[in-house]
Parts: C-alpha cells; structure tokens; sequence
C-alpha cells in the first residue's frame, strides 16, 4: 500500500513537500518526504 500526500497549502509555484508512506517487503512502514514546486501556474483552480 502507498499513500501520497501534499504537506504545505497549494498556490501556484508554491514550494511544498510530498509525504510517501508506504510498506516495504520486509513488512515495515516507511516515510520519504521529497520537496516540490506547486506547477499550477493561475489562480483559477479547485483543490477538492
């Protein structure tokens, strides 16, 4: 299983950090953030 998530709130060129959780072979759970630009480049858009 995998979850991603988005920390940090969503604008556009925003820098933001994404949280990966997933489990590896061995049964563990393991957590990698990696930073990210937001690449929403307008004001017009709906973040459900």
């Amino acid at each position: 299983m995998q979850l991603n998530s988005v920390i940090e709130n969503i604008s556009p060129r925003s820098d933001l950090i994404l949280r990966i959780e997933r489990s590896t072979a061995n049964g563990r759970n393991e957590i990698v953030e990696v930073p990210v630009t937001c690449r929403l480049d307008t004001e017009e858009f709906s973040v459900y």
